[in-house]
């Protein structure tokens, strides 16, 4: 049973994303996998888990509060050839991003002019 987790700041999607980035994501996996035409055993069976988190629950080494999002995507042993996983990691960055609005970057004392990712 694939399943895939997300874990992002609570206020990075749109209130309203979460089953829309729910379903590409496992459509995702299962293409990924090369299931042509997802039956219900394939539908009922992979699962996404969108999880919003407080902003200061996720940080980098550099950054408190960090904008970053990640999917962990959980297969059975030997379901993802080399070609499926880099498949899956590209549709699953392009989703993500997608998803999340671009936010413009907001000046601030380490960065006057506003240049730093948000």
């Amino acid at each position: 049973m694939p399943m895939i987790d997300v874990y992002a700041p609570a206020d990075i999607f749109t209130a309203d994303a979460d089953e829309r980035l729910g379903h590409e994501l496992t459509h995702a996996v299962l293409r990924a996998e090369g299931v042509v035409q997802p039956g219900p055993f394939h539908l009922d069976n992979t699962a996404a888990f969108i999880q919003r988190m407080p902003s200061p629950a996720i940080s980098t080494a550099n950054t408190p509060s960090a904008r970053t999002v990640r999917v962990q995507v959980i297969t059975p042993p030997c379901a993802l050839d080399r070609a499926g996983r880099r498949q899956i990691t590209r549709e699953a960055t392009s989703q993500s991003s997608q998803t999340s609005p671009r936010r413009r970057p907001q000046p601030g004392p380490d960065d006057p002019a506003g240049t730093s990712d948000v």
